[in-house]
């Protein structure tokens, strides 16, 4: 089930951090790179492309305690 209240990184305004004055938003461009976009007190933005987006999830996700392995899917 979608909890459409709940903050989230890929809804339009972005996620609020915890100062309240700042937004990160998270999205994809045209050229199929992806951006992570900060806005308030402090502007940045970080251009990935997709095997940099890849490696930033696959490492949260080993920070979490999650391993993931890729193959070659199925036979």
């Amino acid at each position: 089930m979608n909890e459409l209240n709940k903050p989230s990184f890929f809804r339009k305004g972005g996620l609020v951090t915890l100062d309240g004055d700042q937004r990160t938003t998270v999205g994809r461009n045209d050229n199929g790179s992806y951006y992570i976009d900060i806005n308030g007190r402090v502007h940045a933005r970080a251009n990935l492309s997709p095997q940099q987006a890849f490696d930033i999830a696959n490492g949260l996700l080993r920070a979490l305690g999650y391993r993931l392995e890729l193959g070659n899917g199925p036979q």
